[in-house]
């Protein structure tokens, strides 16, 4: 099962709403709204008993043994990560995507 005892600890936050696990997915993931924001958490964990500060999701050695759910998690990280690290301006990036977003969500 990819949500145990964190999904419960969710389900108990205040702040969190429309909690539920979508397991099914290709990627699994949490949808809830928190705090009256829509979130969709995804999860991975890995064979480390703790995080070092030199922390790096680009290693491809985090992916050896991973349960092929979970890599497709990772790499939605690292494929942000990257595309952030290879964008020139972050902050005319974010504002395009945003202006792309609420294009969509209009009336043709």
């Amino acid at each position: 099962m990819y949500f145990g005892s964190f999904f419960e600890l969710l389900e108990k936050q205040p702040e969190v709403t429309e909690c539920r696990a979508v397991e099914e997915a290709l990627v699994p993931f949490v949808k809830m709204n928190f705090d009256g924001i829509k979130v969709d958490l995804l999860f991975a964990w890995l064979a480390l008993k703790e995080i070092p500060d030199n922390f790096d999701l680009r290693d491809d050695m985090l992916l050896k043994n991973l349960d092929p759910r979970l890599v497709r998690s990772l790499n939605g990280c690292r494929a942000t990560d990257e595309i952030l690290r290879l964008v020139p301006n972050i902050d005319n990036f974010r504002l395009a995507l945003r202006s792309i977003k609420r294009l969509e969500s209009l009336p043709a």
